[in-house]
């Protein structure tokens, strides 16, 4: 990615509500394709990513942990930020599976028996997506 590149990002990347009062304008004049690197991976917008549960120096147990605890950071730092006006709560689209094209569609609750599943089933690797997104509750029907 060339600097012009990283600029456009940039100016593309600062309109986005989530980022919006984040004052990162130092950065911008000096170092442009750090300030699209930090935005991008400090402010994460949504997780989709393929974990691997094998690791030539960590034992099985801690990387399975280290996936986890990653997952729950996550959706721990999404449920913190404001919500918008209108919105009653976050939900979460989740979908997982042995790699992008096979994954499915799942509850929130269900990541980490599907983790252990994919643990007990000696799988090397699988993916996860989590997409944060605003959530209404409808009202109750009234008698």
């Amino acid at each position: 990615m060339n600097h012009l590149q990283c600029l456009d990002a940039l100016a593309e990347i600062a309109n986005d509500p989530l980022i919006k009062g984040f004052n990162f304008y130092n950065f911008k004049t000096y170092f442009p394709c750090f300030t699209l690197y930090f935005i991008l991976h400090i402010f994460e917008i949504t997780v989709k990513k393929t974990f691997k549960l094998t690791h030539d120096k960590i034992k099985p147990e801690r990387q399975v942990e280290a996936v986890k605890h990653e997952i729950k950071k996550y959706i721990k730092r999404e449920r913190k930020r404001d919500l918008d006006e209108g919105v009653d709560y976050l939900d979460f689209d989740c979908k997982f599976g042995t790699d992008e094209t096979t994954s499915e569609v799942i509850h929130l609750a269900e990541i980490n028996k599907l983790i252990d599943q994919a643990v007990s089933d000696a799988v090397e690797s699988f993916y996860i997506e989590v997409i944060a997104k605003p959530g209404y509750r409808k009202p109750k029907p009234q008698e």
